[in-house]
């Protein structure tokens, strides 16, 4: 199989990443209507991203990158589908929504900021891509533990 062009392959990525986030997020969000579970599904939806995240670590190939930008989908919309449901659940009081929606956001929009520092960083020192997917497996994870104690939301 022919490797694309590095920018045709980043196109690819993000079109099967986007397409299959756009299905689940769907799906994640019936669900987690249908079952009244908020958590679960973002529990699961990170953990998968952790998988795609893996799988760019442990395989070289083109095709293990386009599975890679599926699963990276998958989990991605199930996260996305319910995690601004949690988000609002937990806010606390009405009277400051506003300026909690605005730190929510400042807080969100941080760590894409931070991750192109952070990666530069990781490769400048270990000029190894399994590496930095090794890590942000571990980013990934971490993150869960974050929603866990979440004690307001089921």
């Amino acid at each position: 199989m022919k490797y694309p062009a590095a920018l045709q392959g980043a196109s690819t990525f993000s079109i099967v990443a986007a397409a299959v986030s756009l299905l689940s997020t769907v799906l994640g969000g019936f669900l987690s209507d249908r079952f009244q579970r908020r958590k679960l599904f973002v529990i699961i939806g990170m953990g998968i991203m952790a998988v795609s995240m893996l799988l760019l670590a442990l395989f070289q190939t083109w095709v293990a990158v386009v599975v890679a930008a599926a699963v990276l989908g998958f989990g991605l919309g199930a996260y996305l589908a319910v995690d601004v449901a949690i988000v609002t659940l937990v806010l606390p009081s009405a009277k400051n929504r506003a300026k909690d929606m605005g730190i929510i956001n400042i807080a969100n929009t941080l760590p894409h900021s931070v991750a192109p520092v952070l990666a530069g960083l990781i490769l400048a020192l270990t000029h190894n891509y399994s590496f930095l997917y090794i890590a942000a497996t571990i980013f990934v994870l971490l993150g869960i533990f974050t929603v866990m104690p979440i004690k307001a939301v089921r």
